[in-house]
């Protein structure tokens, strides 16, 4: 299946929520994959081994960049998926993952400040994708969205800039910052609908495992 790497260019967009979101929902589907921790908070790790509740999944921690690359390339061997939750781009290890993905989701609220980020971001990626001479395909997700009309503009802005925002996005809703204390992912609610369309619309462009 590939490399899933989760991506921005600073901290504080959703990476680790959406990491810790996807893994969650592929153990309860039983899925072949492992969770790859670059950032050096350890937030998705610490998570993952000591709150969260659901089926198990293998996670690793690795912030030394040269180590990152190794275990990355050995998962991907082992692995059907392997998500990397990144750092911002100030550590190289942002880069070594980006160089390594088969696919790269970005996160990005819905400031000015933040669609600038998204664009520093794609314009990473692309480089990375012109030095490593391959196509390494990127859309961005909204997330911690307070209303519809600020999400469809958010995206009119993405799609303007050259960017490819998916159709489903996340609200800023209490039930995502929950679930990074209580380890539990929402299964029911609008938290759960929207994560649920996410993950279908991941599936449908073959980024996650069906």
């Amino acid at each position: 299946m590939g490399v899933l790497v989760v991506a921005g260019s600073k901290g504080g967009t959703g990476k680790s929520l959406l990491s810790m979101s996807i893994s969650a929902f592929l153990a309860r589907k039983e899925a072949d994959f492992a969770l790859v921790d670059a950032d050096p908070t350890e937030a998705a790790s610490r998570w993952s081994q000591a709150i969260y509740e659901g089926p198990p999944f293998e996670t690793y921690a690795e912030r030394d960049e040269d180590k990152l690359a190794h275990l990355i390339a050995d998962l991907g061997e082992q692995k059907r998926l392997v998500i990397v939750d990144t750092p911002g781009f100030d550590n190289l290890s942002s880069s070594v993952a980006i160089a390594s993905a088969d696919y790269v989701l970005i996160p990005c609220k819905s400031s000015e400040a933040d669609l600038y980020e998204a664009r520093a971001t794609m314009n990473k990626v692309r480089s990375l994708a012109r030095s490593t001479r391959r196509d390494i395909p990127a859309r961005v997700v909204l997330n911690s969205v307070r209303s519809t009309t600020v999400a469809n503009h958010a995206a009119n802005e993405i799609r303007d800039a050259g960017l490819s925002p998916l159709k489903c996005s996340l609200g800023h809703r209490a039930d995502y910052e929950v679930m990074t204390h209580s380890g539990k992912l929402p299964i029911n609610g609008t938290a759960a609908r929207e994560l649920r369309a996410l993950m279908a619309e991941l599936t449908e462009l073959e980024w996650l495992p069906k």
